[in-house]
């Protein structure tokens, strides 16, 4: 019988798109008391992923057995432990979770005794929380031409469309090899290829993973033969070229490595005395030359984080945390989070699609015994803040063997959750997780202020998804499209696109921002009452339907139907790309609709009809349930505002849709 995870499913299978909860009322809630998922463990086997939406799964090996836990979106704890592996000598842990619903667990197995031998297994488990068969990644040896060996070092992702990645060492007679396999939403694993050249004296090894929020996957890895970390993309199907990313062999070992949604990629590392450098992959161009990020013996092990709109956190040894700016490029200046200490601090750094941001390290308060910290920031654009223990104790290491077992991440709701550990003096480590949940603290009074307080924040909700529904009916144009973002496959055959797509390095242009109404000063009397808790909620109800409604178009992907006709002028076009001609008689005779979409429908969706029987009472509880809904509409729409004012690409359009209506009289 498969085994089941005791899941909470009807939460879980209502989320779709961006599944959130109540942005801060007002003081943010503190960490939640640990749970111990293992007293006696191998801390170096651990692992943790989060969906953007808060599905989370953590991984770790306990008495030779691989288990994992699972977190559902919103709920405040971690479920029951499953055991995936059988019993055995399993190491390299990776784990990954999918807004669907699904999670994967893969890792080495090697037979006992064989420290040098192995292979990679995985083990799916369904978004009905139903886990299936152990199955074998790696492939058998082909005779004459690849003899096998072991394989190790195995990382596994998801990326928003519910596309798995596997990637892996194995050594051959070749010499070391990275590896992988790609499995679709709901489907099986495909063939096995190799992602680094397979080719003798080529010797490729230390895989890093990073998935696509949209779609997609981007691996780096270590050329020993030159020295260069080099890497590779796909968006679900093969692996593409090869490309150089760090540009020197000066000690560079890569720490971290982060997606936005658009396709972009950063990635940082170690470069010894000279410090951190950090390089940046536009989608589908080469990699820009690296940039420094700090100097000193002090700032390795760099670890970075984008959000949706591309902006960027690094967090180096320090603690030091620097943000770059996804439209200028910019690296500023280092910010000191309060509390943060300078010796032995290890960071992992977590970054939401939203922007949220948590910081976790270990600092050696004494000699030998290392204690935990949380330093927590509200988004890329604030500062951190004061520096909070994790869990319920300051927790040390009790045999001075403090073990950088450790990992956090932050889902769109700004909810953190963090995996860490701590050394026992009988052997081994205490491994835990914790949760903190995000924003929900505040006091609300039972008062016409609050009232209308809270119909304020409903009321800037809705202005918000107004602005963005009137943005795609049709209003988009080139200030709203980064340029060089689209391809030849984005157009209809009404518009021939010649030349080819190049690697060169364009600017995104100019995004205008999203043009939200400023509200007038409200004359209206707000009274405290059941009938205006009513009114209240209808309006909060009002904007989350509408945010949800643009939500999903743009999960579907937009067309030229949400193109303002005549305003492209080609500069949409990547580098190598452009307009050789039009032809009027394929031009469509309908609008070309995003899958899914229902132009009767439309975007502009009302309340439902609140049942008559449910009561309203003034209470500070339904005051409080009031706020929660408006506060999530909130949350929605400045997350869809900053999607587009990030500037569209090729990634948000259905292809072939975009038509010669679209183009500029010039571009014609």
């Amino acid at each position: 019988m498969p085994a089941t995870f005791p899941r909470r499913r009807a939460a879980l299978l209502a989320m779709t798109g961006l599944a959130l909860t109540a942005a801060p009322a007002a003081a943010e809630p503190p960490w939640d008391g640990r749970s111990i998922l293992c007293e006696s463990c191998d801390s170096s086997a651990t692992d943790l992923a989060l969906a953007s939406n808060g599905l989370s799964v953590v991984g770790w090996i306990d008495d030779g057995v691989v288990r994992a836990a699972i977190r559902e979106a919103g709920d405040p704890s971690f479920g029951e432990a499953l055991d995936i592996s059988a019993k055995g000598t399993p190491t390299d842990i990776s784990v990954a979770a999918g807004n669907r619903g699904e999670a994967i667990v893969a890792w080495r197995w090697r037979e006992p005794g064989d420290e040098l031998g192995g292979r990679i297994q995985a083990r799916v488990i369904g978004a009905d929380g139903v886990a299936g068969p152990i199955e074998e990644l790696t492939q058998a040896a082909a005779a004459g031409t690849d003899p096998g060996g072991a394989a190790r070092l195995t990382e596994v992702v998801i990326d928003g469309q519910g596309t798995a990645y596997a990637v892996w060492n194995r050594a051959t007679v070749l010499g070391f090899r990275v590896e992988s396999r790609v499995r679709p939403a709901s489907g099986s694993w495909g063939p096995h290829t190799f992602v680094s050249t397979h080719a003798a004296g080529n010797q490729s090894e230390n895989p890093v993973l990073a998935a696509n929020p949209t779609a997609g996957a981007i691996v780096l890895w270590l050329d020993r033969g030159v020295g260069l970390w080099r890497s590779s993309v796909t968006t679900g199907g093969a692996w593409g070229a090869q490309q150089d990313v760090t540009g020197s062999t000066t000690s560079a070992f890569v720490t971290g490595l982060s997606m936005d949604r658009a396709g972009n990629a950063l990635a940082a590392w170690n470069t010894g005395s000279a410090g951190s450098a950090a390089g940046y992959r536009p989608a589908r161009k080469a990699w820009n030359a690296p940039q420094a990020v700090a100097a000193g013996e002090n700032t390795p092990s760099p670890r970075v984080g984008l959000d949706s709109a591309g902006n960027a956190l690094i967090a180096t040894r320090g603690i030091q945390v620097f943000r770059r700016d996804s439209l200028t490029g910019a690296i500023g200046l280092p910010q000191k989070p309060s509390g943060g200490a300078d010796t032995q601090a290890l960071p992992r750094l977590g970054v939401s699609t939203a922007g949220s941001a948590t910081l976790i390290g270990q600092d050696a308060r004494s000699a030998g015994l290392f204690d935990q910290f949380a330093s927590l920031g509200s988004s890329l654009n604030g500062r951190f803040g004061p520096t909070e223990r994790i869990g319920p104790e300051a927790l040390r290491a009790n045999d001075g063997r403090g073990r950088p077992g450790q990992q956090v991440g932050v889902d769109v709701n700004g909810t953190s959750i963090a995996l860490w550990s701590r050394g026992k003096a009988s052997g081994g480590s205490q491994i835990n997780v914790s949760v903190r949940p995000s924003g929900q603290g505040g006091t609300v009074k039972e008062t016409a202020a609050q009232l209308k307080t809270n119909q304020r924040i409903s009321q800037a909700a809705v202005r918000r998804a107004n602005a963005l529904i009137a943005l795609l009916k049709g209003g988009l144009g080139p200030s709203n499209i980064r340029d060089g973002s689209l391809i030849a496959a984005d157009f209809n055959e009404s518009v021939s696109v010649g030349g080819a797509e190049t690697t060169a390095v364009t600017s995104p242009g100019t995004i205008d921002p999203v043009p939200v109404a400023i509200p007038k000063p409200g004359s209206g009397k707000v009274t405290f009452s059941p009938g205006q808790l009513r009114t209240n909620q209808r309006i909060s109800q009002v904007a989350v339907l509408r945010a949800n409604a643009v939500a999903d178009l743009l999960s579907n992907g937009l067309t030229g139907q949400n193109v303002r006709d005549a305003s492209l002028d080609g500069r949409e076009l990547a580098d190598g790309l452009s307009i050789t001609g039009t032809d009027p008689s394929k031009e469509p005779t309908t609008g070309l609709y995003s899958p899914g979409y229902d132009p009767a429908v439309g975007l502009d969706r009302s309340a439902p009809k609140i049942d008559p029987d449910v009561k309203f009472t003034a209470t500070a509880a339904q005051l409080k349930t009031n706020q929660r809904i408006s506060q999530a509409a909130v949350r929605r729409t400045n997350i869809l505002l900053a999607r587009l004012e990030a500037g569209l690409t090729t990634a948000d359009f259905v292809p072939g849709t975009i038509t010669r209506a679209d183009l500029t009289g010039g571009a014609r």
